[in-house]
């Protein structure tokens, strides 16, 4: 059977035929529509080629009226020849209907240019070439969409609904694709189809009074749920009345939060996957909006969250330190599932070292809740145990449990167990232990270091200076054949850009070129985030200018995405060096690359023209601003206000004082009403709006 997005046909066309019914709507049939007494007017025809002559078509948007039904009749004579050369039930060939398509839609598309056609409408004439084509089975939904909208634009919504429903019963019929692996066109016309259809549905709904019935809204759309936007969007391309549009606004929002929610399920990864980065950067209030989202969701749909998603939800707040409320969600856990898996007893035993009061006397208390409901330990458990017992420095616990783990039958000593006690270590800055407790259990248990924790040593010793000592950890990885990934490399590009700040000496670009040369050559991917940030780097110092440019053009010639922040930090650099034409340069490459140019990015380039004494190019700069409609601020006015004061050009402190009364911020900082006051004294009008905002001038 036949599927529209995932529901039934057979159920579309139920349920679409009793709100048929309900709107009293018979199809507008056409059974003769031109009179066989029209005296008709043969048009022009352009002769072509031999080899095009197979089938004589007139494809014509500039017909008169009477040529137009002209063609309306010779389109129907080449289909009927077409009919009665094959067998009656047989479907014409794609090639066959790719051509009368090719005719038929320029047919519609020139019917409505006109108000009346021999004494037809526009949309009755159409719909009787759209059926013919229907009938021949050429019709493709490229050539149906227009008549819908035709008969919308006319506001006669109920015969659009009711071709559509024709219109689809055909594609149900001929088995066009509607649904699967379609073409960007297909996909387009299709969308274009269901959204004319569910248009006519509602201004139906509209002119009758009758209520929006969401099964019947289901059957048209299927699963998709256009945004507001796209329908206006629609709307105003096909030139629909303004009253539709007003009716979009007020009723869609509502139909589209039902479509979503239908079939949302609030344990989709697309929900979750976001939650953890947030915590990470600090997004707290944005975190608690995406949780309480999935929680509405989950009631609206009536699905309940899972254990494993809770679960999640309870490590989401421990690593946002926001201990109570994890614990709430074990709490909601026991109760939603009676006896929690030992992954939630796993992540309420870690939990209670964050408390500040006695953490660790609730960290041996819920390991013996956990005896005590008898419940199965697995290395997870001891792992946690172990991060638990390391950040809380009970190192002696900590070796207790990894002895009675080396005499265990039941649950061995993994690498996983060893290595959470390194890692807690190490974040607790613990180096020299770290260092103590790696040997031990690499010489006693097997242990192998994975490349997070050879990362974060480096990192440790990266950040505290010691840059010999991050060298042989790098050392140290090779003789564990362990291979650096590329969260190690970013580290050590950083490591030497610290080491070149701190020592005072030029960047080693060698050793820069010959990292990246070992990332090619282990086929290690490297992302627009490394090159970003060893760009930003190296527009830092003047020295590396030049090594900065090169490796941006070798970012646009390998294709690797150049952000926003990536363009900020080589206008930036230019900028402060002077090479301000090179700014300038790269500004406008970054404009057409589709970088949306905003404040803080302006003001680089005003401040360094300001300072270079270039003023006229700062104020087209302004200028840009406003054709980019951004908003300057008082930034914006200071650096070219103080220089144009300090070189006691009043003429250009006019100007600038006039842009900032027509700016209309708000905001002047310290630095810029001193400066305002100064031009005031020598002779420069301010606008009334900055003395309004200046306030008493200054004695």
């Amino acid at each position: 059977m036949l599927r529209l997005r995932g529901i039934p046909t057979r159920n579309v066309t139920r349920t679409l035929v009793s709100q048929l019914r309900a709107f009293s709507i018979a199809p507008p049939r056409l059974n003769s529509i031109i009179a066989d007494s029209v005296e008709l007017e043969q048009p022009k025809v352009v002769q072509k080629p031999q080899r095009y002559q197979k089938k004589s078509f007139v494809n014509n948007y500039e017909q008169t009226p009477i040529q137009l039904l002209a063609s309306i009749e010779k389109f129907q004579e080449v289909l009927d020849s077409e009919k009665s050369s094959g067998d009656a039930d047989s479907t014409p060939d794609e090639r066959f209907a790719r051509r009368a398509c090719s005719v038929a839609y320029p047919l519609i598309m020139g019917l409505q240019v006109h108000k009346e056609v021999g004494g037809y409408s526009p949309e009755d004439l159409c719909y009787r070439v759209a059926s013919m084509a229907i009938e021949a089975k050429v019709a493709r939904i490229y050539i149906l969409n227009p008549v819908v909208f035709l008969f919308l634009k006319t506001d006669r919504p109920k015969d659009a609904l009711s071709f559509w429903l024709e219109a689809f019963e055909y594609v149900k019929r001929s088995g066009l694709p509607i649904s699967g692996k379609l073409s960007e066109k297909e996909q387009m016309d299709f969308d274009f189809f269901r959204m004319a259809g569910y248009l006519s549905y509602l201004r139906t709904c509209q002119k009758t009074g009758t209520k929006v019935d969401l099964e019947t809204v289901v059957s048209i759309l299927g699963e998709a749920a256009p945004s507001v936007e796209r329908l206006a969007g629609i709307i105003k391309r096909w030139g629909l009345s303004e009253e539709l549009a007003g009716y979009v606004r007020k009723v869609h929002p509502g139909v589209f939060k039902s479509l979503k929610s239908r079939t949302a399920n609030p344990n989709d990864a697309k929900y979750w996957d976001s939650l953890k980065s947030l915590v990470l950067e600090g997004k707290f209030q944005l975190m608690e909006k995406q949780v309480q989202y999935i929680r509405t969701l989950s009631k609206e749909t009536n699905v309940p969250l899972t254990e494993n998603r809770l679960c999640q939800l309870m490590n989401i707040y421990s690593t946002a330190k926001r201990t109570q409320a994890a614990v709430s969600v074990f709490g909601e856990i026991t109760k939603a599932f009676k006896k929690p898996s030992i992954a939630s007893w796993n992540e309420l035993l870690y939990l209670q070292s964050k408390y500040t009061d006695s953490p660790l006397d609730r960290v041996n208390s819920v390991w013996s809740l956990m005896k005590e409901n008898q419940i199965e330990f697995d290395a997870d458990s001891y792992a946690n145990l172990v991060k638990a017992y390391t950040e809380l420095d009970q190192i002696d616990e900590v070796i207790r449990v990894i002895s009675e783990l080396r005499n265990s039958k039941t649950v061995p000593l993994t690498n996983k167990v060893m290595e959470s006690a390194v890692l807690a270590l190490l974040k607790t800055n613990t180096i020299s232990q770290a260092e103590k407790i790696m040997a031990s259990f690499a010489a006693n248990d097997g242990y192998v270091p994975t490349a997070k924790v050879f990362g974060l040593l480096i990192q440790k010793f990266g950040d505290a200076g010691d840059f010999a000592k991050a060298s042989e950890v790098l050392d140290r990885m090779a003789a564990f054949e362990v291979k650096p990934d590329v969260s190690i490399y970013t580290i050590v590009i950083n490591m030497l850009f610290k080491q070149s700040r701190k020592t005072g000496r030029p960047l080693d670009t060698a050793s820069l070129k010959s990292l990246f040369d070992n990332m090619e050559a282990e086929n290690i991917s490297r992302n627009n985030y490394i090159y970003s940030t060893v760009l930003h780097d190296l527009m830092l110092q003047e020295g590396s200018i030049a090594a900065g440019e090169t490796l941006l053009e070798y970012m646009k010639a390998n294709k690797i995405r150049i952000t926003a922040t990536t363009y900020t930090s080589v206008i930036s650099g230019f900028s402060k060096n002077g090479r301000l034409d090179d700014a300038k340069r790269y500004f406008d490459e970054a404009v057409s690359k589709g970088v949306n140019p905003n404040t803080p990015l302006f003001n680089i380039l005003i401040e360094g023209f300001a300072k270079a004494k270039r003023l006229e190019d700062a104020l087209s700069e302004l200028e840009l601003m406003k054709q980019k409609s951004v908003r300057p601020n008082f930034f914006s006015f200071y650096f070219m206000l103080k220089e144009a004061s300090g070189a006691k050009d009043w003429d250009m402190c006019r100007k600038i004082v006039d842009q900032i009364g027509e700016s209309g911020i708000s905001e002047y900082g310290k630095s810029l009403p001193r400066l305002l006051r100064s031009c005031e004294r020598n002779g420069v009008e301010l606008p009334q709006t900055v003395v309004d905002r200046l306030g008493k001038p200054a004695v």
